[in-house]
């Protein structure tokens, strides 16, 4: 239909023309073009990508990054509670800049600026910027809200393309000795060393072991059953996290005297939890106690910034040396596969080909 325009000053009556298709839904969709090659164009290009399945409603990428994320976040229900609060911790802060913006708007450069500015913002403990393995991390989920975006068609393309990540450099492991292991149980409150022992023998995480039931512990066969661990934010037992095996794990002879030490000498908790205070609020031991208390051991005897986690990787490392395979090591520390196990200790099998060829000469000899 006619329209009058005004262009350089001079009135001129030009024509508008009005493109269509329907969508595999069947919904009409329509757009106005001043030059009938641009609506045949895009005519075209819009029912070849109905035809090719990849077609995306011009209006659905109207939708804010805020309310989408939303929206998927509220479709997640296997989520873990734990899981899920993290992810809205790391929406509400990591992902903020992105809320108020179209989706269809969002392109790779504002996502490597939005990493980039990840890398340049202070943690709220350290004043430095976030460390490499946390920004990957959060790119991660980020990279998988849009890829969830482009199969519901609401944008067509994941602008997490491309992006310039920071390099995650393997931390190097500073553990304790065998002397030093038994220095620090000897500096630790009484009620500290039975999870310790626990932690660096037995290999649980820190939540398993806290978590760890006077019904789990096979008290006469020295075995414990992983199953459950303590959740501080929940204030509760809880399942494994997520890509956890439940398993259950021979103890050490001191080990387990050091579990029978504290069940004689302490009630236990609800659901007979081991490592229960006597003192009010009645609760578990906490985790920023044992934290704090096995730092503070470990800067003694010249291990700086020990972690509970660190025992994990010790028990690894010990179980590696004595020769254990990689599927005996994944089962005790709880992987989902030994390619888990194999990610981070790898470097610790050592190759003897000497013993390889001895093997192979014994397994391949010509029958006499």
């Amino acid at each position: 239909e006619p329209k009058q325009v005004k262009r350089n000053g001079k009135i001129k009556e030009v024509r508008r023309w009005q493109a269509r298709y329907y969508d595999a839904d069947g919904k009409e969709h329509a757009k106005n073009f001043e030059r009938k090659t641009d609506a045949d164009n895009w005519e075209r290009a819009q029912r070849a990508s109905v035809r090719a399945g990849t077609h995306v409603d011009p209006a659905a990428g109207q939708e804010t990054f805020g309310k989408y994320v939303a929206r998927w976040l509220a479709n997640k229900r296997r989520l873990r509670e734990t899981t899920r609060t993290n992810y809205e911790s790391i929406i509400d802060s990591r992902y903020k800049p992105l809320a108020g913006r179209q989706m269809r708007g969002i392109r790779t450069a504002d996502i490597q600026e939005l990493v980039n500015q990840w890398m340049r913002l202070s943690g709220k403990a350290s004043k430095e910027p976030l460390n490499a393995s946390t920004v990957v991390y959060t790119y991660r989920i980020l990279k998988g809200i849009f890829r969830s975006a482009v199969d519901d068609a609401v944008i067509g393309r994941n602008p997490c393309v491309n992006v310039e990540l920071p390099e995650v450099l393997p931390t190097p492991l500073l553990l304790p000795t065998n002397q030093q292991l038994w220095e620090i149980h000897d500096l630790l409150a009484e009620h500290w060393r039975a999870p310790v022992l626990l932690m660096a023998t037995c290999g649980p995480r820190i939540g398993e072991a806290l978590g760890l039931c006077d019904d789990r512990v096979e008290w006469d066969d020295d075995m414990a059953r992983i199953d459950q661990q303590w959740n501080e934010r929940l204030g509760r037992l809880a399942p494994l996290k997520r890509g956890t095996r439940g398993r259950s794990v021979p103890v050490p002879g001191f080990t387990m005297d050091a579990l029978k030490a504290t069940r004689k000498a302490r009630s236990t908790g609800p659901d007979g939890i081991l490592f229960w205070s006597d003192r009010l609020p009645h609760r578990p031991w906490g985790q920023s106690g044992l934290r704090t208390a096995l730092a503070n051991a470990g800067n003694e005897v010249g291990i700086p910034e020990l972690d509970p986690h660190d025992l994990r990787h010790l028990c690894a490392s010990a179980l590696i040396r004595a020769g254990e395979d990689v599927t005996t090591v994944a089962y005790i520390l709880g992987h989902a596969t030994p390619n888990v196990t194999l990610h981070t200790y790898a470097h610790l099998w050592e190759r003897d080909d000497s013993r390889v060829r001895a093997r192979l000469e014994g397994a391949f000899k010509r029958p006499s």
